[in-house]
């Protein structure tokens, strides 16, 4: 359902005015902030428990996005009463960070952490009892028969013990040297803990918490892209394999006993943040959970089902991409949440569209004639929407028309050609691999081409594309590997894709170390691209360095910091002005190049960090700032 908001009833509207530094005839003046497009948090896990009284509990965690970082809180919601009572950690004003798995102990505490920090809350008093520091963030917990509760962490594959009633921390060390995603855990009488890990070599590992002892128990020949898997079985028997198509075994006393041929239903006291417990042990089950349209169905024994309608507040998911529509509209989308949304210039109305089912978030549009465009993570899956049509998923707007689930599984960068036909996506590649490639779609004929990393700049991402008046296509990169992988370069690079040849025909390092000398190290992802009028290629690295390209000369002709303005945006950075000169969007100021000198003039500081790429629609420039859309004048004296 659509949540429409008018600008008169927006929660905050600011005009910051007269405070401006002209740039050539350009000036910036009236900020205003329209607020966030969206109001829902993000499920981060759901189990069942009873209260004191044995009424039955559902918990959840709630994340949206606040202030300037992920806020997250304990949503209960009572079956039997329909009461809904929300706790936030550590307080409403503070974030926290992202959690990843969450656990009910046998003491009916709750346990998560948010961001590197564990946190310990009591359901029977509705009291956070504990909060401390984490070598990294959980990816998995299981309890001990002694209550000792383990938890793994990421990105160090950590083992570490948490002692309820003492609230001390033990620290075992890494379940494996390389891996980053101990996603399942368990714990047998003999103290073992077993973890299944991934995602570049899965893996399965049995640690003794009272000798120190690891073993791996994944062959060598089993181990693969992707994850090695833990379960505990009602029956308390404990269930692993070394990959995602691996065979199950029963694990004891930190060995392969035999082959599980039928896996039985597994416990449900503990879940990753995607998952939701199904049942609660008197039989009674949920049917179904519409956690951001905030109601639930449950099914008791011999009974009918019913409906729980229950409330939370949250901010919303941060915005991560904005687009001017052909419309002359702005079209966007919110991450944790995933939220798709409208504001209308015209009208002054902001809209909330709801969420595309499978999709994280769109982290870049782009326009080609009517269509929207834009990839999605984690499925690497190219979306179109048709402007001229109504938003309706389940007549196919917007429609699927391309996938590439492995090589692009997180988008970054997308481009439509000046041919008027084709779009170009890049980005990373999926969990546990190194370099991303491109998609190319006609969205005219519907022909999709892959061109892999290894085709491009191997083991490397392309974060950033524009086309040049040639009709080549030029890329920036990144180095990193964020679903796991392994990073093998060492400085992000700027290439040419021969269009008619589909092939790099150039590349280059534009803010290698020799450049500088040893005092700035080269970036490993260069987070804004543009092509100016002339041809002239700017680009921005993380580290906050400008440089200027010329395909002409292959060659960089210009090389100087900006990072007294504030940090770059992730991406977006950099974009043409109404005058046709290239701009950059830091999160403190926004910038002019000068066209000739490449001389950086500051415009206009800003009211608020900017954080996501801005959008020129008339003489209004839109920009995002977390949660929040806002617009400024951006005009002639």
């Amino acid at each position: 359902m659509r949540i429409v908001t008018r600008l008169a009833l927006m929660l905050v509207l600011l005009f910051v005015a007269a405070a401006y530094i002209e740039a050539g005839e350009l000036t910036v003046t009236n900020f205003i902030d329209y607020g966030a497009p969206t109001r829902v948090g993000e499920k981060r896990g759901a189990l069942t428990t009873y209260d004191v009284d044995q009424s039955r509990l559902l918990v959840m965690l709630v994340q949206d996005f606040y202030k300037n970082g992920v806020r997250v809180s304990v949503l209960l919601v009572n079956i039997d009463t329909g009461k809904t009572e929300q706790y936030w950690f550590p307080n409403k004003e503070t974030p926290s960070g992202d959690p990843f798995s969450l656990l009910i102990s046998s003491k009916n505490r709750l346990y998560f952490t948010p961001g590197s920090t564990l946190a310990e809350f009591d359901i029977p008093t509705r009291r956070f009892t504990y909060s401390g520091p984490m070598p990294g963030t959980a990816m998995s917990f299981t309890e001990a028969e002694d209550g000792t509760i383990f938890i793994a962490t990421y990105p160090t594959a950590d083992l570490v013990s948490f002692d309820p009633d003492t609230q001390t921390i033990v620290r075992y060390g890494r379940l494996d040297p390389k891996e980053q995603y101990p996603y399942s855990m368990a714990i047998d009488d003999k103290g073992w803990i077993y973890s299944g890990l991934g995602t570049t070599r899965s893996n399965l590992v049995a640690f003794n918490i009272h000798t120190g002892t690891l073993r791996q128990l994944a062959a060598e020949s089993e181990r693969s892209t992707g994850h090695g898997h833990v379960k505990v079985g009602k029956n308390n028997v404990i269930y692993g394999k070394g990959s995602d198509s691996g065979l199950w075994y029963e694990l004891y006393d930190g060995e392969k006993v035999k082959p599980a041929y039928v896996l039985p239903q597994t416990k449900e006291n503990t879940l990753k943040w995607s998952e939701v417990a199904t049942s609660w042990s008197d039989g009674t089950r949920l049917l179904a959970l519409e956690f951001m349209d905030k109601w639930a169905a449950v099914m008791e024994p011999r009974t009918i089902g019913k409906r729980i309608d229950f409330a939370y507040d949250a901010e919303g998911g941060r915005i991560t991409s904005i687009v001017a529509g052909p419309d002359g509209k702005i079209y966007g989308n919110t991450a944790h949440p995933m939220r798709f949304f409208m504001f209308d210039p015209e009208t002054n109305v902001l809209e909330d569209w709801g969420s595309v089912p499978g999709v994280g978030n769109f982290p870049e549009f782009v326009v080609q004639d009517k269509y929207i465009v834009g990839g999605s993570y984690a499925n690497g899956a190219l979306y179109v929407y048709d402007t001229e049509k109504t938003w309706n998923l389940n007549q196919g707007h917007p429609k699927t028309v391309a996938s590439y689930a492995k090589d692009i599984a997180r988008p970054r960068a997308i481009v439509a050609h000046t041919d008027g036909e084709h779009i170009v996506l890049g980005g990373f590649a999926g969990y546990g691999l190194t370099g991303g490639g491109l998609g190319i779609y006609n969205i005219n004929t519907g022909v999709s081409q892959l061109i892999t990393h290894d085709n491009l700049i191997p083991y490397q991402s392309t974060v950033g594309l524009r086309v040049l008046p040639s009709g080549d296509v030029v890329g920036v990169t990144s180095i990193k590997a964020p679903g796991g992988g392994y990073v093998y370069a060492e400085q992000a690079e700027l290439y040419i894709l021969d269009w008619e040849t589909r092939t790099v025909s150039f590349s280059i390092k534009p803010l290698e170390r020799s450049a500088f000398g040893r005092a700035v190290p080269g970036p490993g992802e260069i987070a804004g691209l543009e092509v100016a009028p002339d041809g002239l290629v700017y680009g921005i690295g993380e580290n906050g360095y400008l440089f200027v390209f010329d395909p002409v000369k292959k060659e960089i002709i210009h090389r100087r910091s900006l990072s007294e303005y504030g940090a770059p945006m992730q991406r977006g950075t950099l974009f043409l002005g109404p005058d046709a000169h290239v701009y950059a969007l830091m999160q403190k100021a926004l910038i002019h190049i000068d066209p000739q000198t490449f001389v950086p003039t500051k415009v206009a500081d800003l009211p608020v960090p900017a954080t996501a790429t801005p959008y020129l629609v008339g003489n209004r420039l839109y920009f995002a700032s977390q949660t929040h859309l806002w617009s400024c004048d951006f005009v002639q004296r």
